[in-house]
């Protein structure tokens, strides 16, 4: 973050970038210490004396300052590219900078949000690529350029697949966000009242989707509905239950979005035809989908216990795809991180479902890998369908490849466990896929290693 001292010549004859700079604090003159340099608030106060707040160099307020400095100095920089014809705010993209960064150069120069490098990608590509620190970047640069949504780089592919293709739905920081984003049609970024509402709409997403209803929650539902409960809806049920009054007048979309699973359980009791009806709702990443209610469960961290009501009540739609995506249960289990006991479950009822690619060629494990599933969900993915560690998906990417490129918590042992995997079927040759518990029984772990017995 620190400038090398300039060197040393006449005051007079140093460039007019440097001096002006050092009016800024930005480059420290020579009497100026580490100390004086970060005091950038100093600038706003002729009293020297006041107290000031000490700005690390890291923080978002220094480098949007610095940033403002340098295109002050030179304001035809935001215009001007580097090798590979990259603007400015391709950089910024690629090195994930902060919103306010992102936010200066693109009231320097707009058209930036159109420009291409010479591998035909728009800065909206390079974050779709890359990641972003916050939702927020990704609305700007739409905001600027909606088409970009549509934009093909030099693989002929969009933001959106260029982010499916990288870190899945969930495989990132602010993944599903980035998708839900991606997704909208380019007339929704014309709209200045959704634009400026747009932040506030994200956070209460993520506090819908993140949070679960506790049963002190619920019964203050179920208050408020007591009274618009009609007496068909209540007679199957006692009106001081909270669950069975919420479970009888909220829909059953309602439920499972809220997490209020003791309330889906009793749903799907008291009308269980609702379990076998095809739902046209919009999915966590933004696209409306035709599912089952089992699809739209395990998008939300389930209960197993809700699983169980739902499949029980409906075993067809284990089996059931989604249109459009090509999705199994299987496939939303796993791309949405839910439990191991579920998962093994929904393979026990369909196990042809760890062979099953969706639209742009992921089988489970797959999924599995984008979201950081746990070791133990790996595993039981590879159970089934051995040879699924040397499968790749619509990019050419395997489970390996995939892990290898995200961060995740898990990331050496899922490695290290799909390394011993692939070793093991290039010398046994066996790829033949089998039931959970026929392979659970010949298989004994030992010191944390599979050994075949």
């Amino acid at each position: 973050m620190f400038s090398p001292p300039l060197a040393e010549v006449n005051r007079n004859h140093q460039p007019k970038v440097a001096r002006s700079l050092k009016k800024l604090a930005i480059l420290p003159s020579k009497k100026d210490t580490v100390s004086r340099f970060l005091r950038l608030d100093s600038l706003e106060s002729k009293d020297e004396q006041a107290p000031c707040n000490v700005i690390l160099p890291d923080d978002e307020s220094c480098l949007v300052t610095m940033v403002k400095a340098l295109l002050k100095a030179n304001p035809k920089a935001a215009k001007s590219d580097s090798e590979g014809g990259r603007l400015p705010l391709h950089m910024a993209c690629n090195g994930r900078a902060c919103l306010g960064v992102i936010k200066v150069i693109l009231a320097a120069y707009p058209s930036a949000a159109r420009h291409r490098t010479r591998d035909g990608d728009l800065p909206l590509h390079l974050v779709a690529n890359c990641g972003l620190c916050t939702p927020e970047v990704a609305v700007c640069l739409l905001q600027a350029y909606p088409d970009a949504a549509y934009g093909r780089n030099r693989h002929e592919r969009t933001p959106l697949e260029e982010a499916l293709y990288v870190g899945g739905e969930v495989g990132r920081d602010h993944q599903a966000e980035l998708i839900r984003i991606l997704r909208k049609h380019p007339s929704y970024w014309n709209k200045p009242a959704v634009q400026l509402s747009l932040p506030k709409l994200l956070t209460h997403v993520r506090q819908l989707t993140d949070s679960t209803a506790s049963l002190s929650e619920v019964s203050d539902i179920a208050e408020d509905l007591a009274d618009e409960t009609s007496d068909t809806s209540t007679s199957c049920c006692e009106l001081d239950d909270p669950v069975c009054v919420l479970a009888s007048s909220a829909e059953l979309t309602i439920l499972i979005r809220s997490k209020s699973w003791l309330a889906v359980i009793k749903r799907i009791e008291l009308f269980p035809e609702e379990s076998k009806e095809m739902l046209n709702v919009a999915s966590r990443s933004g696209r409306t989908m035709r599912f089952s209610p089992l699809h739209y469960v395990m998008e939300h961290s389930p209960s197993f216990e809700a699983v169980e009501a739902i499949v029980e009540a409906n075993s067809d739609s284990l089996s059931l795809a989604s249109t459009p995506g090509k999705q199994l249960p299987i496939h939303v289990a796993c791309a949405w991180g839910a439990a191991h006991k579920v998962v093994v479950y929904i393979l026990e009822g369909c196990p042809d479902g760890s062979h099953a690619r969706d639209e742009v060629g992921n089988l489970p494990l797959h999924l599995a890998c984008y979201s950081g599933s746990s070791k133990e969900v790996i595993e039981t993915l590879i159970y089934t369908n051995r040879k699924s560690v040397w499968v790749t998906n619509g990019t050419g990417s395997t489970p390996i490849d995939i892990v290898k490129r995200l961060q995740h918590k898990n990331k050496k042992e899922i490695i290290h466990l799909l390394d011993l995997h692939m070793d093991l079927n290039l010398i046994t040759g066996s790829c033949a896929p089998g039931t959970i518990k026929e392979e659970m029984s010949n298989i004994q772990t030992n010191s944390g290693d599979l050994q075949w017995i």
